[in-house]
């Protein structure tokens, strides 16, 4: 406990502003998967929160990715609302959004003869995994047709 608090005592204003914003987001998108449904949810996500102004450097925009892919799931993993992958990439590609970085969601299945048939989501920007194993496409196969309310924004 005093370890995450002396980690919590180095993080910015706006950091721990975030981490709180996203802890009371996380039950949030989990009502909303329940009662709209993924497609809408991850449409809504898509359509409303991506901004139309061009980033600085592709480099600022690695940075603040990860560091807002770190703090969501610092925030997911500390929530006492139950998590899985879906929920936690639903929530870091809305706050990606809305911070104007065009990151896609994806979502994959484990390939038949490698086990029961399990499905898996995760946060992309530029090609590069954000809040998972950089080699997850190997791990899982994922859909290339799920529509355009899942893939990454043209911003």
């Amino acid at each position: 406990m005093r370890r995450k608090l002396r980690s919590l005592r180095r993080l910015s204003v706006l950091d721990l502003a975030l981490i709180f914003y996203a802890a009371l987001c996380v039950p949030a998108v989990s009502i909303a998967l329940k009662v709209f449904g993924f497609r809408r949810c991850a449409g809504r996500v898509n359509r409303r929160y991506c901004s139309s102004k061009e980033s600085a450097s592709v480099s600022d925009d690695w940075g603040r990715a990860a560091r807002v892919a770190r703090l969501v799931e610092i925030a997911a993993r500390n929530s006492i609302w139950k998590r899985n992958c879906l929920r936690t990439s639903l929530l870091l590609a809305y706050f990606l959004r809305k911070k104007g970085i065009p990151a896609g969601l994806q979502i994959g299945v484990r390939p038949p003869g490698k086990g029961d048939l399990i499905a898996h989501a995760w946060v992309e920007w530029d090609g590069h995994v954000l809040n998972d194993v950089p080699h997850v496409a190997e791990i899982y196969t994922p859909f290339s047709n799920l529509n355009d309310a899942v893939s990454p924004p043209r911003c």
